[in-house]
């Protein structure tokens, strides 16, 4: 199952249909890769900057909640429909929905559930998005592996073997996150990878689409 994101929708219009037309399932990544919580949080900062000193009431989350809905879901949403020509029913919500602030997380989730639209999450992290510490860089700066407090560590992008490992955890069930866009370096780790995984994984397990796995609709 793919999850395809707004600009890359626009830009991308062949390769959607390319991916639909090969068989795949197609959810929504949302439209500019913003984090939920964080900017909800960013919003009412503003909004409270904005309004310091006047008598305009309290910020309402309902309310921006419901415009992100808008900017953030509904119109990437209604894009890739109009190219697939079929209802779009699957979100993966950018870095996901967490539990740090569990009420905002409920409340989000409703409003987007109300909507007609499944919360897809993953059980498996490859991590070839998320950069590691350099630990050969960090030993050559600081001999005893000691970063001093303060210091930003070296950083690097997973290697193929270590992206692997990840995934050939997998059990029965799981969904194991992955990306094919972005990224410095390249995609081709996890590309290398996921040929890799696929091969060793398809002797266990057969892959099933998102839907598939828990009993949804398709298109």
């Amino acid at each position: 199952t793919y999850f395809v994101s707004g600009p890359q929708v626009d830009l991308n219009e062949t390769d959607v249909t390319a991916l639909r037309n090969a068989g795949h399932e197609i959810g929504t990544h949302g439209g500019e890769h913003v984090t939920w919580i964080s900017t909800l949080r960013k919003h009412k900062a503003a909004w409270k900057k904005e309004h310091k000193g006047q008598d305009a009431g309290e910020w309402s989350e309902a309310e921006a909640i419901a415009e992100l809905y808008e900017s953030e879901v509904k119109a990437p949403k209604e894009t890739l429909e109009r190219i697939l020509g079929y209802p779009i029913t699957l979100y993966r919500p950018p870095g996901g929905l967490g539990w740090k602030n569990a009420t905002t997380s409920l409340a989000v989730q409703e409003h987007i559930l109300g909507k007609q639209l499944n919360i897809v999450h993953w059980t498996i992290d490859s991590g070839d998005s998320v950069p590691t510490d350099d630990q050969d860089a960090i030993a050559a700066v600081f001999p005893d592996g000691v970063v001093p407090k303060g210091t930003k560590k070296p950083k690097r992008m997973r290697t193929e073997e270590e992206i692997l490992a990840e995934m050939l955890k997998a059990k029965d069930g799981d969904v194991i996150l992955l990306h094919c866009f972005g990224g410095k370096g390249g995609r081709m780790p996890t590309v290398r990878a996921l040929d890799q995984a696929l091969t060793e994984l398809e002797k266990d397990f057969d892959f099933v689409t998102i839907s598939e796995l828990y009993g949804l609709p398709g298109p």
